[in-house]
């Protein structure tokens, strides 16, 4: 009787230790629910945040390009920043604040007497948020119905820049004949009228946009060196704040073979709004850059010609910071955190 008894005792103990740790497990569980919702809400605010701070900062960039106030130019860089978050996150509140990265490496507010070189954005669903705080599923068993969430980023615009490192094909496209991203347009065409009749000034005759992109002597072993892998020598910024880049003539039945090679891939090219010369004595003013997918390739016979499927314009590559010259158009923006 007496070890019947004691059974029964301890059998009864392993159910009391089982409910306990049950009720244990569930909480954890609970609490692991409760807190990867939070994870995944500060995730999504982040992702938010980092996309209205970049968005502001081109927005207040191409303001401030345009030529309108400080002031002005805040209220739409801000305005602009919003929309982008709401996008994102329509539950989410959004605070947007202008100024610089300091030397300690902060941001920190400027007055608008000073031009802002920062924008901080603070995406969050507190108590005054569109859809309040994060609402929880079990912590509220603990007395806590809700938790506030945020995530902030910072992009900064650098004017100061004393190159640009790009991986470069050696071609260049006017800014006039560029078309929206998807579309497709020619380039290094054998005479203006595939332009559209920008005119020879436009596009350099005797050069149609063939770049000699290290300005020193050039054979053809080297353009088709540049074609297969691209250029990556650094471009300076000059004394007016643009990048010049030379332009050479000539090649075209040599280079019809590796280009036809990159046929659906994609080349870095020039962008530039101003030429200047004929020829091996042309030069262009590098205004940015464009990724295009190669469609066509005809350097032989009549109507020569590349056509491309422009994918991005605008992209900088490796942008070298630091110097003394200041470029109008050649910006670095970055998110800082």
């Amino acid at each position: 009787m007496g070890a019947a008894h004691r059974a029964k005792g301890s059998r009864g103990q392993v159910i009391v230790i089982a409910a306990v740790m049950l009720f244990v497990l569930g909480g954890l569980l609970a609490l692991t629910v409760d807190v990867g919702q939070v994870f995944v809400w500060r995730a999504r605010l982040q992702n938010a945040a980092d996309a209205a701070s970049l968005a502001g900062i081109h927005k207040l960039v191409r303001q401030r390009l345009e030529g309108v106030s400080e002031a002005t130019a805040r209220v739409a860089a801000a305005s602009e920043a919003t929309l982008i978050e709401q996008a994102n996150v329509s539950d989410a509140g959004i605070s947007i604040q202008f100024g610089k990265i300091n030397a300690a490496g902060n941001f920190e507010t400027v007055d608008g007497s000073t031009s802002a070189t920062a924008v901080l954005a603070t995406a969050s669903r507190d108590s005054s948020a569109p859809g309040g705080s994060v609402r929880l599923a079990f912590a509220p068993l603990l007395g806590i119905n809700r938790c506030p969430v945020a995530g902030t980023g910072v992009a900064e615009v650098t004017s100061s820049i004393r190159g640009v490192l790009t991986g470069l094909a050696p071609f260049a496209v006017p800014e006039e004949r560029l078309v929206p991203p998807g579309q497709e347009m020619v380039f290094y065409p054998a005479d203006g009228e595939a332009y559209d009749g920008l005119g020879d000034v436009t596009v350099a005759p005797g050069c149609w946009g063939l770049l000699n992109l290290d300005g020193g002597a050039l054979s053809t072993t080297e353009l088709i060196e540049w074609i297969e892998n691209g250029y990556n020598g650094l471009f300076e910024i000059s004394e007016d704040g643009y990048i010049w880049i030379d332009g050479t003539s000539g090649f075209r039945a040599a280079l019809q073979k590796p280009m036809r090679a990159k046929i659906g891939e994609t080349l870095i090219m020039v962008v530039y709004d101003v030429v200047t010369g004929t020829g091996s004595n042309a030069q262009f003013r590098c205004v940015g850059f464009m990724r295009g997918t190669i469609l066509e390739v005809k350097l032989t016979g009549k109507n020569e010609r590349i056509t491309c499927r422009v994918e991005q314009i605008g992209m900088l590559h490796g942008l070298v910071s630091g110097g003394n010259n200041n470029s109008p158009n050649i910006l670095k923006i970055q998110l800082i955190r």
